[in-house]
């Protein structure tokens, strides 16, 4: 499937060197920016984050349990 309607893709940048990090995160802005692909991007890096990436969900601890933050993403924030 060449533009699936929902890619989900956990800590795809993971072991790869740096070159090869870049080369994903352009391939994903491509696919993304040309498509009518929807992309579920999950790191703990935020720097991993391709510039496709619209809105951020940072969990965070509140006590014994766990919230999050949403937050529409920028040129400035991203």
């Amino acid at each position: 499937m060449k533009h699936p309607a929902l890619l989900i893709l956990d800590e795809p940048l993971q072991g790869l060197d740096p070159l090869n990090r870049q080369l994903v995160r352009r391939w994903l802005d491509v696919l993304i920016g040309e498509g009518e692909t929807q992309l579920l991007f999950v790191s703990h890096h935020a720097e991993d984050a391709p510039e496709c990436i619209t809105n951020r969900f940072t969990f965070v601890a509140q006590g014994d349990i766990y919230g999050y933050q949403f937050e529409t993403l920028t040129k400035e924030n991203h």
